[in-house]
């Protein structure tokens, strides 16, 4: 079935003539999911984004584009897309995507998550969601993932900004008023972004890591930059490696805002890099990824804290407690498994050894590699409670060894 395009006259009155904002919707048709539906859907959605725009100072919006598809062809339909926007075409301001396996959004949510994901200084708006289900990670979309849920069948990536419900952001106001080029926000607005952000960025921008319980911890920073590509206009592309950036003892890392964004910040026709994922890790723990625009790391004036997961155990608390101040060996058992918490104060490569009291091993672990920090550990190991056991961890120049008995609470040395 090739695509179908519907070109719509809606009724606005005069005051369409001078509609600035171009709307594409993409909608796939199936059983009980035809055209008819896709019409009324779009007129309305146009009507409230309209009367939205202007209520806030804009100059209201216009459907440019509706396009139908086959069931199954978009890309927030879970899979690859085979139909999608062409981020070249500068015709249309924001697109939106209905897959038909999702329930049909209400038009208030779209809205609010047009407006919001408008961004400033994200004018390309929902090119941020088109391109999200490209980025993989072990073979998986980040897409569906804790980490950007399907919110009502939809992707929808709320910022850290909120704008009101009658109201665009004033900066989203001030370049639509400024839009005297008549040519569409996309193509007029790209030096007014530019040249705000230039001002208002921070020099650096600082990170920090610190454990389950908000203690810095030495960590490792994952970066990985939106790469601007020309055939993505507008859009960030999130292709290549990652970087990896290692933390001062304290937890943090600093980063220069030319550095942050892979060099000068970029937005238009040759793409964008004004958006980056950020993950901790550190303590045998990692954070989510977490999603930064130039606009996030303006409003936190360059400063973010990264908080590692808590460790499972009571061990693990122990040894928390009492990092960094000295170093300490924990254990605990419950049924199924033995927990080890450690604190370091310094970097060892050490074997974690559980045996009876003088006598056979039941585990040893391979070598670990660690940082200063609260460590955590599971054995693997089934004890029987109220026998009594050992544990040793040895390093290449010490040896420490708890005893203690399986199922009693937690033992420490």
């Amino acid at each position: 079935m090739l695509l179908r395009i519907l070109t719509l006259a809606l009724a606005f009155g005069a005051a369409v003539a001078q509609a600035n904002w171009k709307l594409g919707i993409w909608w796939e048709i199936g059983p009980g999911r035809d055209s008819a539906q896709a019409v009324k859907f779009a007129q309305d959605l146009t009507r409230h984004f309209d009367a939205h725009l202007r209520r806030g100072g804009g100059r209201g919006a216009e459907l440019a584009r509706l396009v139908l598809v086959p069931a199954g062809r978009l890309p927030l339909a879970g899979r690859d897309a085979q139909e999608h926007p062409d981020l070249r075409d500068s015709s249309v301001d924001m697109e939106w995507g209905v897959p038909f396996n999702k329930p049909i959004p209400e038009e208030k949510t779209v809205e609010a998550t047009w407006l919001q994901a408008l961004g400033c200084p994200d004018p390309s708006t929902f090119a941020i969601g088109w391109d999200l289900f490209r980025v993989k990670e072990a073979g998986k979309a980040l897409v569906g993932s804790p980490e950007f849920p399907l919110v009502k069948g939809l992707w929808t990536r709320y910022p850290s900004w909120q704008l009101v419900d009658t109201a665009v952001d004033s900066f989203c106001v001030r370049m639509i008023q400024a839009d005297t080029s008549n040519s569409g926000p996309r193509l007029a607005r790209d030096g007014l972004v530019m040249n705000h952000l230039l001002k208002v960025m921070p020099d650096s921008i600082e990170i920090q890591v610190v454990d389950g319980m908000g203690k810095p911890v030495p960590a490792v920073l994952e970066i990985w930059r939106a790469r601007a590509n020309p055939l993505r206009p507008y859009a960030a592309l999130f292709e290549g490696d990652r970087d990896s950036l290692p933390t001062n003892p304290q937890g943090r890392v600093r980063v220069s805002h030319q550095d942050w964004f892979g060099g000068g910040m970029v937005h238009g026709k040759s793409g964008s890099n004004l958006h980056a994922l950020l993950r901790a890790r550190g303590a045998g723990r990692k954070t989510n990824w977490l999603w930064l625009d130039a606009r996030d790391v303006v409003l936190a004036s360059g400063r973010f804290s990264l908080s590692l997961p808590a460790g499972l155990s009571s061990a693990w608390r122990l040894a928390a407690k009492s990092y960094p101040n000295e170093e300490l060996l924990a254990v605990e058992s419950d049924s199924q498994s033995v927990w080890v918490g450690m604190s370091l104060r310094e970097s060892a490569d050490l074997v974690l050894r559980l045996s009876e009291p003088g006598g056979r091993e039941l585990f040893r672990s391979s070598t670990l590699a660690l940082v200063p920090g609260a460590w955590e550990k599971r054995l693997p190991v089934i004890l029987v409670p109220g026998g009594g056991y050992e544990l040793r961890m040895d390093t290449p120049t010490s040896r420490r060894l708890v005893r203690f008995v399986a199922g009693s609470g937690v033992t420490a040395r």
